[in-house]
């Protein structure tokens, strides 16, 4: 029952991730198609600079940063666009460069300057739709946001085309979201909305929010980057990956609904500061490193992710490390998550990492602890005695059994979660399925009824105190002790 439970739950998930998409992009498209002044069309595939009747990709973008809100379409015959050095930056603010009829492609092959940006953007509300970036040379970007509000990068294929099965050289990140991008907190005026592209084979990193001063609500409130495959070939099924999927290093991103597979390293990494940041529905699977990893920064939150594994939690998935790896952060939230299959623990929280509260997540078979303080392997309540991390908050501990009736005592009003055990979850590839909840009273006494069927031997317990740490699972079975409380 709480196996099909969880699927529904799983389910409910998804299917709100793709009604919150579609309000999204119709959103996005009314604002995007406000009124253009003008639309012109690219006739010529070559990268000239001059204008004459055949109009160039090159021509079109200067043209449009005279003329504000000119949409760019592509003439059947322009397949491809053959650069030889950098786009101009777009200035104008509402450009949209569509390419939806033909979807061509903008390649690097022929380069022959210096090192620079396929696109770059400036501008408020400029959109890339639908448009192919391969072969542009290392050390840049596909597309740099430089500054401006509400860029829009949609159905775009950035560093492997539609059907390929493999990566081709590309430059070393695909959406680079840059220090002079600031948008405005709670109005809409975000950076840059990323959604349903692919975004495979840079070096560095698949999406790059740069630096701490990005700020975004998304579009009415639904989310920055949704619906990409990050580290993918455009049907999700094969390899391609980045360096790091996604980096963070800003506020108030909100990540939803991705796939993000077969990185080199970390599927997502938060850090120098990154706070504020909402990472819901994604599916982290196959990456080099952890699945999610948090380097520091706070109050960023973790909700129903399936990271090593899929939806079901049948098929194995693993990423290379953790799962879910807090090496220096606070106040992380962490709640509806399925993490399996992992090759290092489920959930590792090291160093000065403080307040991760950790609910309702199911955590089981991954290589090393579900839950482990310290990332050191189990930690006997009473072991530690110096600052670590989640202050080394101890583990319930079961006092008394009779008949679905569990009695125990953990620290005072702290909340007892009771998890359905697989495995032995002080061992390797122990963990459990979140079952319910109970809170302590003052004096750190607390008592359960078992869900139907579930004896001693079949559950195990974590516990989360006033603070917001969480513990790591107790063992199982239970023996009979009293916790001991450190002064």
């Amino acid at each position: 029952m709480a196996s099909q439970q969880f699927r529904f739950t799983a389910k409910y998930h998804r299917i709100i991730v793709l009604f919150l998409l579609a309000i999204a992009l119709a959103v996005m498209t009314h604002a995007t198609q406000a009124a253009p002044t003008s639309t012109i069309i690219v006739t010529d595939s070559s990268d000239a600079a001059t204008c004459p009747s055949a109009l160039t990709l090159r021509c079109a973008i200067n043209f449009a940063n005279g003329h504000p809100f000119t949409t760019i379409n592509f003439d059947a015959s322009v397949v491809a666009v053959l650069l030889q050095n950098p786009l101009p930056v777009i200035t104008g603010n509402g450009t949209w460069i569509d390419g939806t009829s033909i979807v061509p492609r903008i390649d690097g092959a022929f380069w022959s300057g210096a090192a620079g940006n396929a696109l770059a953007i400036i501008a408020d509300n400029v959109t890339i739709s639908n448009i192919k970036i391969v072969n542009i040379p290392a050390g840049a970007a596909d597309i740099r946001i430089q500054g401006g509000k509400n860029a829009k990068i949609i159905y775009d294929y950035l560093g492997i085309l539609p059907g390929a099965t493999h990566c081709t050289t590309d430059t070393d990140y695909g959406v680079l979201l840059d220090s002079n991008a600031a948008g405005t907190s709670g109005d809409n005026n975000g950076v840059a909305y990323i959604f349903g592209n692919t975004i495979s084979c840079h070096a560095s990193r698949g999406i790059w929010d740069y630096f701490a001063n990005y700020v975004g609500v998304g579009v009415d409130g639904v989310g920055n980057v949704i619906g990409n495959n990050i580290g993918t070939t455009a049907d999700g099924a094969q390899a391609a990956g980045n360096g790091l999927g996604i980096e963070v290093e800003g506020d108030h991103l909100s990540i939803r609904g991705n796939l993000i597979a077969y990185n080199t390293g970390a599927g997502l990494r938060l850090a120098f500061g990154a706070s504020n940041n909402d990472v819901t529905s994604n599916t982290l699977t196959h990456n080099g490193g952890p699945g999610i990893w948090i380097g520091s920064g706070s109050s960023n939150r973790l909700l129903a992710n399936d990271i090593g594994t899929n939806a079901g939690g049948v098929a194995v998935l693993s990423n290379g490390a953790e799962g879910i790896l807090i090496s220096d952060g606070s106040g992380v939230f962490l709640s509806d998550n399925l993490v399996a299959y992992n090759h290092a623990a489920g959930i590792a929280i090291t160093g000065n990492s403080t307040h991760v509260l950790i609910e309702n997540n199911n955590i089981y078979r991954n290589g090393g602890l579900p839950i482990d303080l310290g990332n050191d392997g189990a930690t006997i309540n009473g072991s530690q005695e110096s600052v670590g991390p989640n202050d080394w908050l101890q583990y319930p501990v079961v006092t008394a059994f009779s008949g679905s009736l569990v009695q125990g005592s953990t620290c005072p009003s702290c909340a007892v979660y009771i998890y359905k055990a697989i495995g032995n979850p002080a061992a390797l590839g122990g963990g459990g399925l979140f079952q319910t909840n109970v809170w302590a009273n003052s004096s750190g006494q607390w008592s359960a009824s078992l869900p139907n069927g579930l004896t001693r031997l079949d559950v195990t317990f974590t516990t989360f105190d006033a603070g917001g740490n969480s513990s790591e699972m107790s063992p199982r079975p239970q023996t009979f002790l009293p916790l001991i409380i450190r002064h």
